[in-house]
């Protein structure tokens, strides 16, 4: 299951979603990312909170 498709089918009103290192992407990289090609590895909750594992390794110089 890609994000996308995830956060339409759960609405969750406060998540984090995280890079295959389970580094929190930034919020002004997410707006230039197409979330339908990035997949879901799992999910979990702590503190009210639903952190998103995906398979996204960010590019680098």
């Amino acid at each position: 299951m890609n994000v996308k498709t995830f956060l339409e089918n759960n609405k969750p009103s406060k998540y984090i979603i995280t890079d295959r290192v389970r580094t929190p992407i930034p919020e002004d990289t997410l707006k230039y990312l197409d979330l339908s090609t990035i997949n879901v590895n799992r999910s979990e909750t702590k503190n009210e909170t639903l952190y998103i594992y995906t398979d996204f390794i960010a590019d680098s110089c």
